[in-house]
């Protein structure tokens, strides 16, 4: 390094570098700057400002995760909402459907309940399947699937 560029890392910052280290990082979260600076063969200054300027990604708890949410979660999130807040005037039970977190364990199994004692075998049967159906391709790809306007995200094995 020449007295010129002494303290620049302009040649490690491009935007190869940067989609290289946003395809770790999504594949490993738990990479550390260090991890990262070894694996690409830049500067560990420079993979943080990369991750700190390029993906709003910060430090916390010896963890990198991101500080926002993407431009498309917020989007998803507010399209969830504003489909709530249009179904309202249609279904006024609506919001009795949505499970929040001032509800118990106990008030959750008790609605459960109620509604599976309201089907009938044939459309139990029909909607496990749909279930298991839905959980099993989730599964296999290790994804959210997303199908019209519901996403269906999987945590586990469910065979």
């Amino acid at each position: 390094m020449t007295e010129d560029n002494l303290g620049r890392h302009s040649t490690s910052k491009t935007d190869e570098t940067i989609e290289i280290i946003g395809k770790l990082i999504r594949e490993d979260r738990r990479l550390s700057i260090r991890g990262l600076a070894e694996i690409t063969g830049i500067d560990k200054e420079c993979v943080h400002q990369i991750l700190h300027e390029s993906f709003n990604v910060h430090k916390v708890y010896a963890k990198m995760m991101p500080k926002l949410l993407t431009p498309e979660q917020k989007e998803s999130r507010m399209n969830i909402c504003t489909d709530i807040l249009n179904n309202i005037d249609t279904d006024p039970g609506l919001l009795d459907t949505v499970i929040t977190c001032d509800e118990s364990l106990e008030a959750v199994k008790a609605k459960a309940m109620e509604i599976l004692n309201q089907l009938t075998e044939a459309d139990f049967q029909y909607y496990f399947q749909q279930w298991k159906s839905r959980m099993e391709r989730c599964s296999d790809h290790q994804e959210e699937i997303i199908e019209g306007e519901k996403v269906v995200a999987v945590t586990g094995n469910y065979s």
